[in-house]
């Protein structure tokens, strides 16, 4: 399950990727906007930049319920099915 928060504009959720590693995935457009959500990794060596993946680039990256997960948020958050608005807490 991912840990949802809204921050500004965007809706940002804390997970775990396939290998291990602790990301985020941040949402800020439907899922038709292939720059609608990205996987932001935090750098290994402190002081680098954290690795930007946009989400269609980086599916192999997700568990698949964490991928349906957040097309169901941008969904929820963007989209025109009528799906409920998440009640979030601010981040």
């Amino acid at each position: 399950m991912i840990i949802w928060k809204q921050q500004g504009a965007a809706t940002v959720g804390d997970l775990t990727l396939a290998d291990g590693r602790r990301a985020n995935v941040v949402v800020v457009g439907a899922t038709s906007n292939e720059k609608g959500a990205a996987i932001v990794i935090p750098p290994s060596v402190s002081g680098a930049p954290a690795e930007t993946i946009l989400l269609p680039a980086g599916n192999f990256l997700l568990h698949p319920w964490h991928r349906l997960e957040v097309i169901c948020m941008q969904e929820r958050c963007f989209g025109t099915f009528g799906l409920p608005r998440p009640e979030l807490e601010a981040g």
